[in-house]
C-alpha cells in the first residue's frame, strides 16, 4: 500500500488544527476536499483516524500511530525536496571530487578550495588518489567527478570524458640523496634493475615502469614495495633506499630541496592526457558546471596554447 503523501498532509493538518474547516482553510483547498481526502485515507487504511465531537475532531488510536509516521514522512519528504533543488541550482548540496596526485598544484587546488566561497550553502569534498582508484570510486557512484592524467591503456568507455590539455612530460629515475648509488660516478644499468623499487599501484604506472626497461632490452626490475597513495610513495623514497620513476613534476614540487638525486640520462619522454572525467548519469548541477567550467579555464590560462586539446 502506497500512502500519499498529499492526503497525509491533509491528515497532519487536521489533527494539528482539531477542525476540519481550519485545516482546511490551512491547506487553501475546500471542507469537502478535505474531508473526501481523509476518508480515502482511512478507506485505504482500513481503520478510523478521527471522532467527531461538537468542538471538532479528535484521533482516534490509529490515528495517533499515524500522526507520528506521516509527520515524519512530509518532514523526509521536505527535506529531501529541499536538497533535490539545492543541488540542482548549485546553491546546495554536495560535489565530490576527486584529483591526481601529479594534478594537485597550488593553482588548481586553490580553485578547488574557493569553490565554497562562491556557494556557501554547497558542501565540497576533495579526494587525492591515484588514477586507478579515481576511476573506480567513479564507478561505484562516491565521486561526482575526476580530474587526472588519462593513460592510453585505460578503459574509459563507460565515462563521459572532457579532454582539458594534451602536454609532453618527461619521467625520470629518482633517490634519496644518500642511497648507496647516488655515490656512483656512473651507475650501470643492471644496478638500477636490480635496486629495490617503490612503485604505484597502479596497472598504467607498471606498464610505463615496464616499458622503461624493455626499451633498453632488459627485463623489469622486481617491485619492492607498492603504494597506494602519492604521500606513501614519497616517504619510501626519502626514509628508505627504494627508488622511483616519477614525472618531472611531482620531482620538482614534492620533494624537499635538495633531498633526492635524479639519475642521469633516465628521462623518458612521455605525452599525458589531462580530462575532467564523470559517469554518465552524474547530476549535472549548477555546481558542477561551475567546476568544470573553472577547470577547463583553468588550463587554458595555465598551459601553452600548442598543448590543448585536440578534438575529440
Amino acid at each position: 500500500m502506497a500512502l500519499d503523501i498529499r492526503r497525509l498532509t491533509h491528515f497532519v493538518a487536521a489533527a494539528e488544527h482539531g477542525n476540519i474547516n481550519r485545516a482546511a482553510e490551512s491547506q487553501h483547498i475546500t471542507q469537502s476536499a478535505l474531508t473526501r481526502s481523509i476518508q480515502v485515507l482511512e478507506d485505504e487504511l482500513g481503520a478510523k483516524l478521527f471522532e467527531r465531537t461538537p468542538r471538532g475532531v479528535t484521533l482516534t488510536a490509529v490515528g495517533r500511530r499515524l500522526f507520528d509516521h506521516a509527520r515524519r514522512i512530509i518532514n523526509t519528504a521536505a527535506i529531501a525536496k529541499a536538497d533535490m533543488a539545492a543541488l540542482i541550482t548549485g546553491v546546495g548540496g554536495e560535489i565530490r571530487i576527486g584529483v591526481a596526485p601529479q594534478l594537485a598544484t597550488p593553482d588548481l587546488m586553490k580553485l578547488l578550495f574557493g569553490l565554497p566561497r562562491t556557494m556557501p550553502m554547497l558542501s565540497v569534498t576533495i579526494t587525492e588518489m591515484f588514477y586507478d582508484s579515481l576511476i573506480h570510486l567513479l564507478r561505484l557512484g562516491e565521486l561526482d567527478l575526476a580530474i587526472a592524467n588519462m593513460p592510453e591503456t585505460s578503459d574509459q568507455s563507460d565515462l563521459n570524458v572532457e579532454v582539458l590539455a594534451e602536454i609532453p612530460s618527461r619521467m625520470s629515475i629518482v633517490m634519496r640523496k644518500n642511497h648507496p648509488l647516488a655515490s656512483l660516478p656512473k651507475i650501470p644499468p643492471e644496478k638500477l634493475q636490480q635496486a629495490n623499487w617503490v612503485a604505484a599501484s597502479q596497472h598504467h604506472y607498471l606498464q610505463t615502469l615496464a616499458k622503461y626497461f624493455t626499451d633498453r632490452h632488459m627485463a623489469p626490475p622486481r617491485y619492492r614495495l607498492y603504494a597506494n597513495t602519492m604521500n606513501v610513495l614519497l616517504r619510501a623514497i626519502l626514509q628508505e633506499d627504494f627508488l622511483a620513476l616519477l614525472p618531472e613534476e611531482t620531482i620538482a614540487h614534492e620533494f624537499p630541496p635538495d633531498s633526492i638525486v635524479v639519475v642521469p640520462n633516465s628521462a623518458q619522454l612521455t605525452k599525458r592526457r589531462i580530462g575532467l572525467i564523470y559517469t554518465p548519469n552524474a547530476i549535472r548541477s549548477a555546481a558542477f558546471l561551475r567546476l568544470s567550467n573553472s577547470v577547463t579555464e583553468h588550463y587554458k590560462k595555465t598551459l601553452p596554447s600548442t598543448f590543448r586539446p585536440s578534438k575529440h
